[in-house]
């Protein structure tokens, strides 16, 4: 190879002129760089030193190299004999040198100094090279993958590949890791392979001892790297021929399923078949994708169109056809240039987003000024994540998990293993991904303290301003200050602020004794200032206007490197920066990003906007309305209306302007701005039957209700009212309904009523009892679109409903089922009739509404006032009530036929929820059929939020609405 690099230099311009371009007027004038450095791996210490230096020299350069403190040695006998050569030539011997005793600290010291990085290994160290504000080539890990075409003959490609894997016992980076075959010819590759001096294995428990041998925690076990084949397989207690000059494994899956599939440095091959060509080349390039993009690849075919097609497709540098994998290091055999650098260039970052099941989170690793930079990983529900990538075009790694557990353990797992660059929070509890981050036995931790920076961007300050500890230190000692110092200093490195300036704030730049933490900022600032001055410019304890804000100083009269002009300030406690960040974002329209230092890999914290949502429920004599931010209701109110005020209107449309008025004071006392509000949600009125979900308000929606419904109701204003909030709002602002009133998803032989012309209606309390079904489904660890419950809300009125495979298939409405507080429920027709001829329509509609059910028994609708009563000892009210719970249970009992019994869930709403003896009881008659649940109260405001929280986050379609009407 040294030959091969030395004979394509000898006669290359280099340096001056290279090149000229007559007939284009151009000329090409290249200069020397400076100084080299070399970070060197220990699996290749005498070519790659050798071949980068040859080539530093070439262009007039110096060098000094950092090797692997594994292989010192070696790597300074070859330095030396190229100092040697130069002295015989005149040339200064120092212009190549090495690093004698090196470390990590020291190849760091190295990458900080030099004009330009060239770092061959690892991920980490590539990484380390690209984030050191100096010009660098990383030369990231090999993991040549080879396919075999159909048109191809197999011997030579078997032994091929045994070349390819047994060259230098596979430590090389261009030594072929994998290869794939068609299906019908397996039986010829493997024997093919056996007859090269391949040890073939196909059995799982082979592979698993193999496998346990070759790796310790997803990574190459240094034991066995670069050892023989019999070595390998005595440590594994496998057995293989005397002569076998590899052992090659048949696997069933790809990428980060199999770890035989990763670079292995040692003289496995993995070998796997595909249906057709193009799998093939698909299961390369997620091996590729999983480690060594950029490197080289192999393909054995005779086929121009699947040459091409490789080339286009596969994510490497070179590809070697019809011959060894290690020709892609350049060989006078192939045309193709020496070079000890395959794989330099931009690496892009695997980035794992940790349940990203939500369309913001996605859409925030695919960003234009970021995507480039980015592998994204996805964790998360695979179902939502491809249906958001296919809305967008964008294409990903996706793994799935269910639970927000779950996610964060195979996201930290995947960090662990060097399968991942970056980790990023996603859509889960911070707490629940933190716990995975620092969990003993299985977390990412390095440090013995975690801790969060802040990198903001702020209009009216001049530079990136790193504020810290404001998300997980709470009340740092003096020690942990200094730590968090260190992360912040880190940080800004990675950045390109060699010597950052950090502010240790306090109420004032004078110590004062009786406040620990101005006599700490000032011991601290001392210690650094004697023991790594040359880290930073430090200033402590000093006011945050000292800090940022030159003019402060001027008049001051405050000198100080840090005055006006602080890249870190680092707080008292969490409460302080905590603070200081929200107003910065708030206040001063900074943008912040955040990242958790103190682990195996970079932690992002992506700045979450607050979501913001007013939702209004119209009432006949109030109008609820509620404002709803990041997960929680923080205002609400009922607003009372006159009879008075609503006497003056003939409809109750008209009364809009009146009702949009009052909200818009609410708010404006509230001091909620419309145009921050992401979505506006409406309580459904009487629209014709639809089924569930959101529906925005449009033009169709907001004509039927003002001049098609035949029903006047108080709820018709949720939808128009939306649309005037939302007029009000920003372009990003929407209006929507959820869960009407008329939401019917009836099976067809539920609406028989048994009597033609009158037909069963899905009327009721649809948007809190789907609320509380999804509720208690995910409380109970269910999936509300896969499973059963009856839902019965009990309040003035009763309605059971039972919900199926996520749709509301059937209800028994407050006319026709059991009594309630205030309610007839359903009555024996016989005795009813009669009545109507006594009555009026309008008293009759009362007597069934306001003056039945329990109140009709005893004069009052109040649960709780009946069951003090009933303890008191009135017997006959207490007879009165057990039928009321009796009929309750019977309605529930009956709509579980529905679904032939099987229910998973029973939930028990509104007000009488709230009873005890009515849960108890009931329990008695229906525990059987399943677990009863109770959700007391009414949830129809937080279900207006939640709803449009989901449609905000993609996690819910928004639907049209089209009147069958206009």
């Amino acid at each position: 190879m040294a030959t091969n690099i030395f004979a394509s230099l000898k006669n290359k311009a280099s340096v001056g002129v290279i090149r000229e371009i007559p007939e284009e007027g151009l000329v090409e004038i290249a200069h020397p760089r400076g100084v080299i450095g070399s970070v060197t791996p220990t699996t290749n210490p005498t070519i790659t030193p050798l071949g980068n230096g040859l080539m530093a020299l070439k262009g007039k350069n110096a060098m000094i190299v950092s090797p692997h403190p594994r292989s010192k040695k070696t790597t300074k006998e070859t330095i030396e004999l190229m100092r040697e050569a130069l002295v015989s030539v005149g040339t200064p011997r120092d212009l190549l040198q090495v690093i004698e005793e090196p470390s990590i600290e020291l190849s760091q010291e190295l990458m900080k100094s030099v004009d330009l990085i060239v770092a061959t290994g690892g991920p980490g160290l590539v990484k380390s090279a690209y984030s050191s504000g100096h010009p660098a080539y990383g030369v990231g890990p090999g993991n040549v993958q080879a396919i075999l075409d159909r048109d191809f003959d197999v011997e030579v490609a078997a032994e091929l590949s045994v070349i390819g894997r047994s060259f230098d016992n596979g430590i090389v980076c261009a030594c072929q890791q994998s290869l794939f075959y068609p299906q019908e010819k397996e039986i010829e590759v493997l024997d093919a392979l056996r007859a090269k001096q391949a040890a073939v294995f196909t059995e799982e428990a082979d592979l698993t001892k193999l496998r346990d041998t070759l790796f310790i925690d997803g990574k190459a076990n240094p034991a066995m790297i670069g050892q023989d084949p019999q070595v390998i397989a005595e440590a594994a207690g496998v057995e293989i021929p005397e002569d076998s000059q590899i052992i090659a494994v048949k696997v069933d899956a790809v990428g980060s399923e199999e770890l035989f599939c990763k670079e292995k440095m040692a003289p496995v091959l993995a070998l796997k078949s595909y249906d057709d060509f193009e799998e093939g080349i698909a299961f390369a390039q997620e091996n590729l994708l999983l480690e060594g993009s950029g490197h080289s690849a192999g393909l054995f075919s005779h086929s121009k169109e699947h040459q091409l097609y490789a080339g286009e497709v596969l994510p490497v540098s070179r590809l070697v056809v019809n011959q060894p994998t290690i020709d892609a290091g350049g060989s006078p055999a192939n045309g193709l240039n020496p070079t000890v650098s395959l794989g330099c260039g931009v690496q892009k970052i695997r980035i794992g987003v940790v349940c990203a099941n939500d369309e913001i989170t996605v859409q925030s690793v695919f960003n234009e000024k970021v995507k480039e930079y980015l592998e994204p990983v996805l964790i998360g529900d695979e179902i939502k994540i491809q249906t958001i990538l296919a809305q967008h075009n964008f294409s990903a790694q996706v793994v799935p998990a269910e639970t927000e557990e779950e996610c964060a353990a195979i996201g930290v797992k995947m960090a662990k293993n060097n399968e991942l660059d970056f980790l990023m929070k996603g859509h889960l509890q911070t707490r629940t991904f933190l716990k995975a981050v620092v969990d003993r036995e299985k977390g990412i931790a390095t440090s013995k303290l975690l801790s969060h920076v802040a990198l903001n961007e702020i209009p009216t300050y001049h530079k990136l301003l790193l504020t810290t500890d404001g998300g997980m230190v709470t009340s740092p000692s003096k020690e942990e200050k200094k730590i968090l110092i260190q992360h912040g200093i880190e940080v800004m490195n990675k950045i390109g602020v060699a010597k950052p300036k950090v502010g240790l704030l306090a109420a004032a730049e004078k110590v004062n004794p009786k406040i620990t933490s101005s006599v700490e900022a000032e011991e601290i600032m001392q210690e650094f200032q004697n023991e790594a001055p040359d880290s930073c410019w430090i200033d402590g304890p000093i006011s945050l206007d000292l800090s940022l804000s030159k003019e402060v100083a001027r008049i001051k009269h405050y000198e100080s490197p840090v005055a006006g002009d602080a890249d870190i300030v680092v707080g008292p406690d969490i409460t302080t920066m905590n603070v200081l960040g929200k107003s910065l974002t708030i206040l001063a329209g900074a943008k912040m990003a955040g990242l958790i230092m103190g682990a195996s890999v970079p932690i992002v914290m992506q700045e979450v906007k607050q979501m913001k949502i007013l939702a209004i429920n119209p009432g006949s004599t109030s109008t609820k309305v509620s404002y709803y931010v990041d997960g929680e209701i923080i205002k609400e109110q009922g607003i009372s209306h006159s009879t008075e005020e609503l006497q003056k209107f003939q409809n109750v449309v008209d009364q809009m302007e009146f009702r949009r008025d009052i909200l818009l004071a609410f708010m404006k006392k509230e001091g909620i701005d419309p145009k921050e509000l992401d979505a506006v949600a409406g309580r459904g009125g009487s629209l014709p039957p639809v089924s569930s979900g959101a529906y925005e308000v449009n033009d169709d929606m907001i004509y039927y209700l003002k001049n098609v419904t035949q029903i006047e109701h108080p709820s018709n204003l949720g939808a128009i009212l939306a649309h005037e909030i939302k007029e009000q709002g920003s372009e990003k602002t929407i209006a929507l309904i959820y869960d009407p009133v008329s939401v019917d998803e009836f099976e067809e032989v539920a609406r028989i009523s048994g009597l033609k012309g009158i037909e069963r209606k899905s009327i009721g309390h649809a948007l809190n009892m789907r609320a509380v079904a999804m509720k208690v489904a995910r409380e109970e660890g269910l999936d509300y679109q896969h499973s059963t419950l009856i839902v019965a809300h009990l309040g003035g009125g009763n309605t059971i409903s039972i919900h199926y495979k996520g749709k509301m298939i059937d209800l028994i409405s407050d006319d026709e089922g059991p009594f309630s507080t205030e309610r007839t429920g359903g009555l024996p027709l016989k005795y009813l009739m009669p009545l109507c001829y006594e009555h009026s329509l309008k008293e009759m509609l009362r007597l069934y509404k306001r003056e039945g059910g329990l109140k009709s028994y005893a004069g009052t609708s109040s649960a709780k006032e009946i069951e003090e009563r009933i303890l008191a000892g009135d017997e006959e009210l207490k007879i009165v009530y057990d039928a009321y719970i009796y009929q309750i249970a019977k309605g529930i009992g009956s709509l579980a036929t529905v679904s032939n019994g099987l229910v998973d869930r029973i939930a028990l709403t509104g007000g009488v929820a709230y009873s005890k003896i009515v849960a108890t009881e009931l329990e008695k008659r229906i525990g059987f059929i399943a677990p009863i649940v109770a959700v007391p109260g009414e949830h129809e405001m937080i279900a207006l939020s939640k709803g449009a929280e989901r449609v905000v986050l993609g996690e819910e379609e928004m639907k049209e609405f089209v009147s069958p009407n206009v």
